[in-house]
Parts: structure tokens; sequence; C-alpha cells
């Protein structure tokens, strides 16, 4: 549990940090606070992205109400009417014919049968994503470099803490 300075200083980082978003700093922080107890401004940070991640979701199923007026639709995975929102929205206006949880069990399903064409998959992707770091890192080396250095003047005690826990466990 956190005490309640504690709770005004994460309300006001919110509200510092997320001014120009449609959510409110409270709704932001409890979000947070339910991911963790003993919340941070990461927690805050990560509960801001979960709202907006639902409520484009929620926007979307908004935008498509027109179309599905009962609120629900019939799984083609487990054979059963179950409510809108346990669906996937496509972008290309309409929803995905399994739910959520039907889908989550295909895919699972899949990488197992097919280990080997997963691991590919995964490591084509994880090479894909380091050439695209390695370019932006080129194009922007000065200004990361700037910026770590700006951070290790403002943070010295959790540099010396990180360097210390470097050397303990290699020596």
């Amino acid at each position: 549990m956190i005490s309640a300075r504690r709770y005004l200083e994460l309300i006001a980082f919110a509200r510092k940090h997320y001014e120009h978003t449609i959510f409110e700093p409270i709704e932001i922080v409890h979000e947070a606070i339910l991911i963790n107890e003993d919340c941070n401004e990461k927690n805050v940070e990560t509960a801001f992205w979960a709202i907006r991640r639902d409520a484009k979701r929620w926007m979307a199923l908004t935008a498509a109400d027109h179309r599905y007026p009962k609120q629900e639709r019939y799984c083609l995975g487990c054979r059963d009417y179950l409510p809108i929102a346990a669906f996937t929205y496509r972008a290309r206006g309409e929803f995905m014919a399994r739910c959520d949880k039907c889908r989550d069990k295909m895919s699972a399903s899949w990488r197992k049968k097919n280990i080997d064409r997963a691991r590919e998959i995964a490591r084509k992707s994880f090479d894909k994503r380091k050439e695209k770091h390695k370019d932006y890192y080129e194009k922007n080396k000065a200004r990361i470099i700037a910026r770590v250095a700006e951070w290790k003047k403002k943070n010295p005690d959790r540099v010396k803490a990180s360097l210390a826990k470097r050397y303990k466990k290699n020596n």
C-alpha cells in the first residue's frame, strides 16, 4: 500500500506527463496501483499505455456498434456466442472469426507442432529488429550519447549502484 504523499506525487507526475491526453491522471494512477502496489513512475507509464491500448480497442468497438447491434458474436473455435469484447477488431472494419482465447490456443498449438518454423520466424523477427535498432543508433548516435551522459549526471547514485552490481557479479 502506498502512502498518501506518494499517491499525490504520482498524481502530479501523471498530470505533468499526460496532460495532453484524454485520460484523467487519477485514472492512470489507479490503474498503475492495480499493476503494482508499491507504485512508481514506471508503473504509471505502463498503466498509461495499457489504458491507451484499451481505449483504442473500445473506440474501434464503438465505431463498429452500428454493424453489431446485438453486441455478441459467434466464435468458430469454441462454437459459442460471446460478448463482442472477446474478439479482436481488425483495421479493415470487422472482427476476427475466433475469440482471443481460441486464437491464443491455436497459436500455441501451431508453435508446438511447428517448433522449428516458429523459432525461425522469431529469429528473423529478432534480426530485423536488431537491424532497425542498429540503423537508428547510427543515425542518432550523438543525440543518444548526449542523453545518456545527461542521465548519468542526474543519477550518479544509480550509476554507482549499477557499476557496483556489475563489479560484484563479475568478480
